[in-house]
């Protein structure tokens, strides 16, 4: 005799079943209709996000912390202005949770610690993950003397918005628009014209002045040539005033002798006056 099923125990585990299926399909569709918003926040980029995709980390001081969520293009119908709100969910584990909680203490939750961290100078920016892609991701760094932009629009509200500054190619571009191209080109331009109507006008002048240094160059020849004659006399008469010199020296040398030797005599004199009777 063989046994029956248990009906009450099979409806029971047909019943879990149905309420299982339904529970995920509901949890599918509030998860969709109304997201979780913890954890999650918002950040604005005044640069092309070329380069960031879902699922592009973000990283502090080297730890990763959180991914990129969504990535949105909004308009204003008003002005008609783009804004692209990135959405980044900050991770859960242990790891960073102690990263916050070790900036401000214990008892904050996580939002709170990022309010706080913002104030106090924290702000994102894109940065290459792989240079050969071209692949984006954002780093959260700790800049407190940047200003503090914000994007007002209905699509955020209620999300705290990380203010960003400009990455390093940003800052370079932006200085590059900055540059008054316009009018220095202008001013090339400007003097590129004046050349082209003066110079007609200056190059006789300067043939001229070509014709009257080559008219001089003669001129400055024969001054040359004469210089070099009246040096040429002057060394000739150079051994003969040498000649001159020397025979004055030895003069002079003669008489300062012969000063010497009538001193002398005068003194010897003076001693023996007698020698002039006797002779000596």
């Amino acid at each position: 005799m063989s046994n029956e099923p248990n009906k009450k125990r099979i409806g029971l585990f047909l019943i879990v079943g149905f309420l299982c299926f339904f529970g995920l399909i509901g949890k599918f569709v509030i998860a969709r209709i109304m997201p979780n918003n913890q954890n999650v926040f918002v950040m604005f980029f005044d640069e092309s996000v070329k380069g960031l995709n879902i699922g592009s980390p973000v990283v502090l001081e080297g730890v990763e912390v959180g991914k990129v969520t969504q990535i949105s293009l909004v308009t204003d119908p008003d002005t008609l202005a783009f804004s692209i709100p990135v959405y980044v969910r900050l991770k859960k584990d242990d790891r960073t949770s102690d990263l916050f909680q070790s900036v401000f203490g214990r008892g904050k939750t996580k939002e709170q610690i990022i309010s706080e961290l913002i104030n106090k100078g924290l702000r994102a920016r894109l940065v290459s993950q792989n240079f050969l892609t071209g692949q984006l991701m954002i780093e959260l760094v700790m800049q407190p003397n940047t200003p503090i932009h914000l994007v007002d629009i209905p699509q955020v509200k209620g999300l705290i918005q990380i203010p960003t500054v400009l990455s390093t190619m940003g800052e370079l571009s932006k200085g590059i628009q900055d540059l008054p191209l316009k009018a220095m080109i202008n001013k090339l331009n400007n003097i590129l014209n004046v050349f082209e109507t003066e110079l007609p006008a200056i190059f006789p002048q300067f043939k001229l002045l070509g014709e009257n240094l080559n008219k001089a160059v003669p001129a400055f020849t024969l001054l040359g040539q004469k210089m070099n004659k009246t040096v040429d006399k002057i060394d000739g008469q150079v051994p003969k005033t040498t000649a001159t010199i020397n025979h004055l020296n030895t003069t002079l040398d003669d008489i300062s002798h012969a000063a010497k030797a009538l001193r002398n005599f005068a003194d010897y004199l003076e001693r023996h006056p007698e020698s002039l009777l006797r002779g000596k």
